[in-house]
């Protein structure tokens, strides 16, 4: 008989004991029986669904009977059970934790480790957590700091992030103790726990901001000692916590860098499409256009992309992508060469119709910040995006609509595939989502069509006026980037402008003035350009709020730049009625900036 066919009737009855005893058992047993099945996978596959409910049972009703260690087997074992997990109840869960809180006082480290790595990944058991149960669980962290070894403070970093109201009862002394274990352990941390603690720390500002820059170099010094063994997991969790971690990138060596890169390039084999998208991603954000990348880094590159491309699902292209296209283009392009950009570009193409409607708007509005040039050499039709966002407009929200607008009006070549059947779906979406939308939103909206007229004349005047409620509705949370493009939109757009209400412009005029301080010169250049077009129809700007803007304007001259200056010079020199609102200061500015050079 093959041996294969003997291990799967032992484990068969192996299976069948575990289900037969487990009525028996006492605390010690089931916690026992279940770490057991984490090492048996064969046993844990054979065992029945009727086997599962049964030990899940028992272990549930003997919580409170059990030791601290059993407690933290049991959960220990949960969390790597899935079949289990499943079998329990919301109120078995309740019963665990409340068994796991009262014994809280009498864990060791290594069972305090076990049980907040087991919250981390098991959500019913998070959420059966009581507010108090917490606040214990935090304090515990705090006094197991000082005595944790490499190992366990890994441990304890890794599963910090998820657990959201424990880290808000950890005091700054608790983060000081934290990190101040770190630092005492940095030199002793495995391949996994550099890998681990690094991405923690990026996750926890509180713990990071801790770190002194001595632990930083100790931490990096582990880094360079593993660079050239880390298997796939630990290369990308390093590289994706360097790229947000500056205080620890900036003190990595160049022959660190060099053979991280070199491993990346080795390690990408074994990666699936996430894996290879976020570890280029990393890379990009780290390397700087002057660093020398190994041929043989970028060949490894380029043919990882090749692998995992055709593999890659929509989400995972669209995510790729739209990170990518945020860094430097010089820098994205010292990772992998043009062509595998086409390869992604191509793949993304190719899966528009499976696109959910935000994985696609967020690629689009990525694509229109880029260089138009280098767009060009990506997408050479663009047709079937036309296509895509008509079919995906009907499903998109507030945020989708508003984004999609904003990235069509930076594409003209995109803007001119649009149907005219198109413009009416977009434009319609957009007067139907407007009332859940924030000011971002309604700003971006109005400022997207204002630039795209083909949409804004399929708007009906009861359309304008729901636009115009939207923004009226969001005015007092408005940013100062909000109110300067929403009014330079108004500006622009008659059918928009007389949909809002007197009551709507005294709220707009009020947030002009709240946020003024604020503004950049570019916000009070649009704004006082705006304001001076629409005050001649509205006549809606009071003398205060002038005095405001230009008082605003006198301040940030210094940082004004040439083209901010001629906006805002023509729109004083259209000011006729609240002309003393400009005072002599900036009104000598003004002149001498409109002077010729020929005559200064």
């Amino acid at each position: 008989m093959a041996i294969g066919a003997v291990e799967h009737r032992l484990a068969a009855r192996l299976a069948l004991r575990a289900e037969q005893i487990a009525k028996c058992s006492n605390p010690q047993s089931i916690a026992n029986i279940l770490n057991a099945l984490t090492k048996l996978e064969e046993v844990a596959g054979a065992l029945s669904t009727e086997g599962w409910q049964e030990l899940t049972s028992v272990a549930v009703r003997l919580s409170d009977s059990m030791k601290a260690k059993e407690i933290s087997n049991t959960l220990d074992a949960l969390h790597k059970l899935d079949a289990a997990a499943l079998h329990v109840s919301a109120d078995g869960w309740q019963y665990l934790m409340e068994s796991v809180d009262y014994l809280l006082g009498q864990l060791g480290d290594e069972d305090l480790c076990s049980i907040l790595t087991a919250l981390s990944r098991l959500d019913a058991a998070r959420s059966a957590v009581s507010k108090t149960m917490w606040r214990r669980i935090a304090l515990n962290v705090e006094k197991s700091a000082d005595f944790l070894d490499a190992r366990r403070v890994a441990i304890t970093l890794n599963a910090l992030p998820k657990l959201d109201v424990a880290r808000s009862f950890i005091t700054a002394e608790g983060w000081q103790r934290i990190a101040a274990t770190v630092e005492r352990c940095s030199a002793d941390l495995s391949e996994a726990g550099i890998a681990n603690t690094l991405n923690a720390l990026s996750k926890l500002s509180d713990a990071a901001t801790a770190i002194s820059s001595t632990g930083w170099r100790s931490l990096c010094a582990s880094v360079e000692r593993f660079s050239k063994s880390m298997n796939a997991q630990g290369i990308n969790n390093t590289l994706k916590a360097l790229s947000k971690l500056s205080a620890a990138s900036s003190i990595m060596t160049p022959k660190g860098w060099q053979h991280l890169i070199e491993t990346a390039g080795r390690r990408l084999d074994g990666m699936d499409p996430r894996g290879v998208a976020s570890t280029l991603v990393a890379l990009s954000r780290l390397i700087t256009t002057t660093q020398n990348i190994p041929a043989e880094a970028v060949r490894q590159f380029d043919a990882a992309v090749g692998r995992v491309t055709p593999a890659m699902n929509a989400n995972c292209l669209a995510s790729a992508i739209s990170t990518l296209s945020k860094l430097d283009s010089d820098a994205t392009m010292n990772i992998i060469t043009l062509g595998s950009w086409q390869q992604l570009a191509t793949a993304f193409t190719l899966r528009l119709q499976q696109m959910e409607p935000r994985a696609f708007v967020t690629t689009l509005n990525s694509l229109s910040k880029m260089d138009t040039e280098a767009v060009t050499l990506l997408v050479e039709d663009w047709l079937p995006f036309a296509v895509a966002a008509e079919k995906l407009s009907l499903k998109m929200s507030a945020q989708d609509i508003a984004n999609a607008l904003n990235a069509l009006s930076k594409f003209d070549a995109l803007a001119a595939a649009i149907s005219s059947s198109g413009w009416r779906h977009l434009a319609a979406v957009s007067v139907r989502t407007s009332r859940e939308m924030n000011a971002t939103e309604i700003s971006n909206t109005l400022n997207a069509l204002s630039k795209l007229k083909s949409a804004a004349l399929t708007i009906s005047r009861d359309g304008w006026q729901r636009l115009a409620a939207a923004a009226e509705r969001t005015a007092p949370e408005m940013t100062e980037q909000n109110i300067a493009n929403t009014l330079n939109a108004l500006s622009k757009m008659d059918a928009a402008w007389s949909a809002i209400s007197l009551d709507g412009w005294r709220l707009l005029i009020m947030t002009v003035e709240r946020t003024s301080e604020s503004m950049t010169p570019q916000a009070i250049a649009i704004t006082l350009h705006a304001l001076s077009k629409l005050d001649t129809k509205i006549a809606a700007v009071p003398f205060t709020s002038w005095r405001v803007l230009t008082e605003a304007a006198l301040r940030k001259w210094p940082e004004m730049d040439s083209q901010n200056i001629q906006i805002m010079c023509r729109a004083l020199s259209k000011m006729k009625s609240n002309s003393e609102a400009v005072s002599p200061e900036l009104r000598a500015r003004v002149e001498a900036a409109v002077k010729p050079k020929s005559a200064q």
